[in-house]
């Protein structure tokens, strides 16, 4: 299963949208690009920030302090999480398309754990602003920060990739 992203523009006529594409092959989904709402919940305030992290996408030094060093077992890891990462990918897409929240919430949950186990830290930063049991968000906030997430797995396998050549 391949994992590819797009990052386009679609003309209105009173503006250009960001829209984010993502592939799960066999088919794509495209959504709007995250964006903050102009008039924000100040409860929703963490959550609303989509577009950037402290974090980096990828520290190698997190993983390999995980496998003590190991580079066999690193690299057994970082294969696991590359293929979860293809799974999840299609389970957001579905949740976006679907408008199913508790879906997206909890496929967040899973990848926020993982993605901090091998040293994907952006990603689990975004994971995290989602991953609030029993608080259901805003549809603007789920679509934000769902594509938020989405862009977020693509910009993951690739530093991986780029890393290890996996």
């Amino acid at each position: 299963m391949g994992l590819r992203g797009i990052f386009t523009t679609r003309n209105t006529g009173r503006r250009r949208l960001p829209l984010l594409c993502v592939a799960c092959w066999p088919s794509w989904q495209c959504l709007r690009a995250p964006h903050e709402p102009s008039t924000p919940d100040p409860a929703q305030s963490m959550a609303i920030s989509t577009d950037t992290s402290i974090h980096p996408v990828y520290d190698p030094d997190v993983i390999a302090q995980y496998a003590e060093d190991d580079e066999d077992l690193a690299a057994e890891l970082l294969t696991i999480f590359t293929n979860q990462l293809n799974r999840e990918a299609v389970s957001i897409a579905e949740a976006l398309r679907d408008r199913d929240w508790n879906k997206l919430m909890s496929t967040a949950h899973r990848l926020k754990s993982s993605a901090r186990t091998v040293g994907a830290m952006a990603l689990a930063d975004y994971c995290a602003r989602l991953d609030n049991p029993g608080n259901v968000p805003a549809d603007d906030i789920a679509l934000a920060l769902g594509g938020r997430i989405a862009a977020g797995i693509f910009e993951t396998a690739e530093k991986i990739r780029a890393n290890t050549g996996q």
